[in-house]
């Protein structure tokens, strides 16, 4: 009810609603490019390998994982 009291227009929006939307987070992928969860994923560990200079403990709190479990992603994708 009180959304539409607050529409000024025959349409409701979020805004209406009292809504909080949450931004979803953004993939960058080009469209040449494959949605594999292993190829996301050792991109997402090179990348938190890259932003904290090779730091494995670093890497592993930025990605919410055990630094085991980093080791074990290091070692299955290869990467040094």
């Amino acid at each position: 009810e009180r959304a539409l009291i607050l529409a000024s227009g025959s349409e409701l929006a979020p805004s209406h609603l009292m809504l909080k939307v949450k931004p979803t987070p953004q993939v960058s992928v080009r469209r040449d490019e494959s949605l594999k969860l292993d190829d996301l994923e050792k991109q997402a560990v090179i990348e938190a390998l890259r932003k904290s200079d090779g730091n494995k403990t670093k890497a592993a709190k930025m990605l919410n994982i055990t630094r085991r479990m980093l080791y074990s992603r290091l070692e299955k994708y290869g990467i040094e």
